[in-house]
C-alpha cells in the first residue's frame, strides 16, 4: 500500500528506517519511544538471518526482527543506516523492510 501525502503526492520515505551517507551511528527507536544511539565505532560485527539482523557492539547486542531486512543489512555494512524504528502506526510499502521488533541485550547479561 502506497500512502499519499496531504498534497496528493506519494510518500517515498521508507516507514522503518532512514538513510544518510555519513551518519555517526544508528539510532534505534522502540514502539514505546525508548531510543538507543549506537556509534558505528562500537560496532563489532553483524549477522543477517532471513527474519533477523543481530548487531554486535562492544556494549551489547541489538536484534532487529522483521521481514525483507536485506536492504537494512546492506546499509549497516556500508555504514549508511542512520535510524531504524518499529513504530506500529507506520505502514511499510510492498517489498520494503518491515521491522516488527528491536531488542537490546546488555553485554554483561550476555556473559552471565
Amino acid at each position: 500500500m502506497v500512502l499519499k501525502t496531504k498534497d496528493g503526492t506519494f510518500d517515498s520515505k521508507p516507514a522503518n528506517y532512514e538513510r544518510d551517507t555519513h551518519p555517526a551511528g544508528i539510532n534505534f527507536e522502540l514502539k514505546d519511544g525508548t531510543a538507543l544511539f549506537a556509534p558505528y565505532s562500537f560496532l563489532s560485527h553483524a549477522l543477517h538471518h532471513p527474519d533477523e539482523i543481530i548487531i554486535h557492539y562492544s556494549f551489547g547486542v541489538v536484534r532487529v526482527r522483521g521481514e525483507c531486512l536485506s536492504p537494512i543489512f546492506t546499509m549497516i555494512r556500508s555504514q549508511e543506516l542512520d535510524s531504524i524504528n518499529c513504530t506500529a502506526d507506520k505502514l511499510a510499502k510492498p517489498q520494503e523492510p518491515r521491522v516488527r521488533d528491536i531488542l537490546f541485550e546488555d553485554a554483561k547479561t550476555l556473559m552471565d
